[in-house]
Order: C-alpha cells, then sequence, then structure tokens
C-alpha cells in the first residue's frame, strides 16, 4: 500500500511543478506577438489542474477502498464523480476551436492533428460516460433530489470500482492533453 500511495504523491508532486511551470510561461511570453497564445497556457493549465483533482481523489478512493472504509470510499467516490463530470461536461475550455485555429496557423495542421485526436478520444469518454456522471452528480452531490431516502439509496448504490476505472480513463487522455500542450509550447 505504501507503494501506491508513494507512486501517488510522485505524481501529485510533478503535476504541481507543472503547474507552476505552466503558470509562469504568460510571464515568459510577454512579446505582443505571443499575447494570442496566452489562452492556449491557460487551457493547458485548466487541463493541468483538473488532472491533479483527478489523482488526488483517486489516491484517496483507492486508500479508503483499501482499508476497507466504505464510507469514505463512497464520498471519494461522488468527488470523482463531480471531478469527471465537470471535466466531460466542459470539453471547450479544454481546447477550444479559436486556439485551434491560432495554433494550426502558427505550427501548421501536421502538429495540431494530436491535439485533435485526443480530443475526438475525449468526446468518445464524453459520450460514453457524461449521461450517467451527470445523473449521479445531480442526485448525490449536487443534492438536487428532495427524497432523502432515494437519495441515500442512490448514494449506496454507487460502484466505487466503476468510478475509479471512468476516472483513470479521463486521466490517461487528459495526460495526452497534457504532454501534447507540453510539446506545442516549444514549437510556438
Amino acid at each position: 500500500m505504501i507503494e501506491y500511495l508513494n507512486s501517488y504523491d510522485k505524481l501529485i508532486e510533478s503535476t504541481r511543478s507543472l503547474i507552476q511551470t505552466f503558470k509562469a510561461f504568460p510571464k515568459i511570453f510577454k512579446e505582443e506577438k505571443h499575447h494570442k497564445f496566452h489562452k492556449f497556457f491557460d487551457k493547458a493549465l485548466y487541463n493541468i489542474l483538473h488532472s491533479l483533482d483527478l489523482v488526488i481523489g483517486m489516491k484517496y478512493l483507492d486508500m479508503s477502498k483499501s482499508i476497507n472504509n466504505q464510507v469514505e470510499t463512497n464520498y471519494f467516490a461522488r468527488v470523482l464523480v463531480i471531478t469527471c463530470h465537470e471535466i466531460l461536461n466542459d470539453m471547450n475550455k479544454m481546447v477550444g476551436k479559436d486556439l485551434r485555429e491560432e495554433l494550426v496557423s502558427k505550427i501548421g495542421l501536421k502538429e495540431v492533428e494530436k491535439l485533435d485526436n485526443a480530443t475526438k478520444e475525449m468526446n468518445s469518454l464524453r459520450k460514453k460516460h457524461l449521461k450517467k456522471l451527470k445523473d449521479l452528480r445531480n442526485n448525490v452531490i449536487a443534492h438536487k433530489l428532495d427524497n432523502g431516502i432515494v437519495q441515500a439509496d442512490i448514494i449506496n448504490e454507487i460502484d466505487p470500482k466503476d468510478i475509479y476505472i471512468i476516472s483513470n480513463e479521463i486521466w490517461k487522455t487528459q495526460s495526452k492533453f497534457i504532454s501534447i500542450y507540453t510539446d506545442l509550447i516549444q514549437k510556438i
């Protein structure tokens, strides 16, 4: 178990470090000709921040599950539900057509195709999981259901393993975005 926690902590630390790096880019690229790419750095940072949320949520879900703490396991599964829902529901914040067009004009279509492929992959996950995540979010996180008994039943029926798998799929795809953004920065 300690090895898993150490792995999560290393990943969390490297992600935190990447956040600091991406926060610095707009300060480094001060020239007027680079200002149009500040939104690129912002979108990259948006992805990295969500990735950090996913990793931390998966860490605590995994840890709670391994020590058989069902209350916390269920809680962290619900936290991941809302994080995953936000990521899939806000796809335009991840890339955006305006950003894509700027990148194509600056570095060419071939380089941007990797970003297109990652976007298609995330859209596929969106189609596969968004309805389920939205229903769970509305009923067990946002507490929009006014029937406590039904809400408690839905909460108890959440499958933490399924939520972990969904979170991991999204995290893997988001990691591709981060890698692509990191590559593209060098080409801007």
